[in-house]
């Protein structure tokens, strides 16, 4: 009985060697077929451990002047000459060659405001993601920050090395700032994108715990609450990295930086941060909910489209939203283009989980999907259901799927389509600079000759019914 248990367990041992070695190998094929790094994956500029010499909001934003200058810099020292490259220091996708560039943090002063707003953006971003709505908001009257978060806006390499307690240090002091400018008697908006979200969410959740001021309301596109569970693993690739030619280790994706706002490459350190931030919020949930503390939290409306590809809808309602007052959350979501005769083309793993939400007897929050008005019309409209009611009401809206658009993604999101940058062709006559419209990026050929992915360049960019959200904004202001 011993020898045949000795002679399983030793199958065993031997399988699971053999899976182990099989998914290396598969891992190690697929890094080497990378394209190999370039001077801006390395970190050339010191952006790490921000609280050993920061400790107010005008340190930052003098530590970031001098950031931009060794960007500068490096970028004349590089002497790169791709026509495409942000890097290269006359081509007009580097953002230091325009008027103002909106990879910097952006303050909207406002005479005798009638409010604050604090902005942030997603992971890889820049503060250019949420500059329509910083003009919005500062048109409102409000005194608006618009931040960028450490590591962001520079070069790819940087985000490698900052950490999610560099990003809560930026907030923090963005955050102590605008009270000193607003008082306390005017209302505070935290309006987040994608991981500017969930630092959002993240300092509120903390700010209750320590029983300072949280913000009047949170007004959310595309909130990132879960993360691929790989990302927990990623300080072991970055030790991996540190060996000798075995730097690609550290990036999940190696791209041409061809867009001046976003960096197209990404580091796997990054994903660990976004990881730990996730994880800490779930956490800070429970511990306020285990304290009765929950109904404190504020007025929040999410909005986001329902088949997005980075962060899982299904984790805003299961990780964020249930958690909530039941009359104090709304759920937004952006529907696929539901015309007849796309259905046959159209992935169904979202129905279920949309399916889920319509028929559920009572939702804990409000719901409101936006969708085609028929199967037949491009047109769309509103449906709405309050969190104790089970009936719903539909509003025509002025807004219609391009003819060409089948959803919206989670990049498109907090882009109006006359975006000069991001938007459809009726916006070149808005742009500044010599840029192709990103967002309509088209090349035909023979596959794998490319170096961008078609997936990356077939991606919505801008978002066709971003109006909607301008009126969504409005009323939000109008409760606070």
């Amino acid at each position: 009985m011993k020898s045949l248990m000795k002679k399983w367990l030793k199958r065993l041992v031997t399988m699971a060697a053999g899976v182990a070695i099989a998914l290396i190998g598969a891992y190690g094929y697929q890094i080497k077929q990378l394209p190999d790094t370039r001077p801006w994956h390395s970190t050339f500029l010191d952006e790490s451990h921000l609280a050993s010499h920061i400790s107010n909001f005008d340190d930052y934003l003098s530590h970031e002047n001098r950031l931009f200058e060794q960007l500068g810099d490096g970028i004349t020292k590089l002497n790169n000459q791709e026509t495409w490259n942000r890097f290269s220091p006359t081509s007009p996708a580097n953002p230091l060659n325009y008027p103002y560039n909106l990879n910097r943090t952006h303050i909207w002063p406002v005479h005798n405001p009638i409010g604050g707003a604090l902005l942030t953006h997603g992971l890889s971003d820049s503060p250019y993601s949420l500059n329509a709505l910083a003009y919005q908001l500062a048109s409102s009257g409000y005194y608006v920050i618009n931040l960028r978060i450490p590591g962001h806006g520079t070069a790819p390499g940087n985000l490698s090395t900052t950490t999610l307690e560099d990003f809560r240090l930026s907030y923090r002091l963005a955050m102590e700032h605008l009270h000193s400018i607003i008082g306390d008697e005017k209302p505070i908006l935290a309006a987040g994108y994608s991981n500017g979200a969930a630092l959002a969410v993240d300092y509120n959740l903390s700010a209750i715990s320590r029983q300072s001021r949280v913000a009047d309301g949170l007004f959310l596109m595309s909130p990132a609450f879960q993360v691929s569970g790989a990302a927990r693993f990623a300080g072991y690739f970055k030790h991996l990295a540190a060996l000798p030619g075995l730097e690609k280790v550290a990036w999940s994706s190696i791209q041409p930086e061809y867009d001046p706002y976003k960096y197209n490459s990404f580091p796997i350190a990054a994903g660990e941060q976004i990881y730990r931030l996730t994880e800490d919020i779930t956490a800070k949930f429970q511990a306020l909910k285990t304290n009765q503390q929950i109904k404190q939290f504020p007025r929040t409306l999410v909005i986001q489209s329902v088949v997005d590809a980075t962060i899982p809808p299904k984790s805003v309602v299961d990780r964020f939203l249930t958690h909530l007052p039941r009359d104090k959350a709304e759920l937004v979501l952006f529907d696929v283009n539901r015309l007849q005769q796309l259905e046959v083309f159209i992935a169904q793993k979202h129905r279920p989980f949309l399916q889920s939400i319509k028929q559920q007897a009572s939702l804990p929050f409000d719901f409101t999907l936006i969708s085609n008005r028929t199967p037949n019309d491009r047109q769309v409209e509103a449906r709405h259901r309050k969190h104790n009611s089970n009936d719903w009401s539909a509003t025509p809206l002025p807004y219609r799927w391009p003819e060409d658009v089948y959803s919206l993604s989670h990049v498109a999101v907090p882009f109006a389509a006359n975006d000069p940058i991001y938007g459809e062709v009726d916006a070149q006559s808005t742009s500044s600079t010599d840029l192709p419209l990103l967002g309509q990026l088209s090349a035909r050929g023979e596959r794998g000759t490319f170096v961008v992915s078609m997936d990356q360049l077939q991606r919505l960019r801008y978002n066709p019914f971003y109006g909607y959200i301008e009126m969504r904004l409005d009323q939000f202001l109008t409760q606070l």
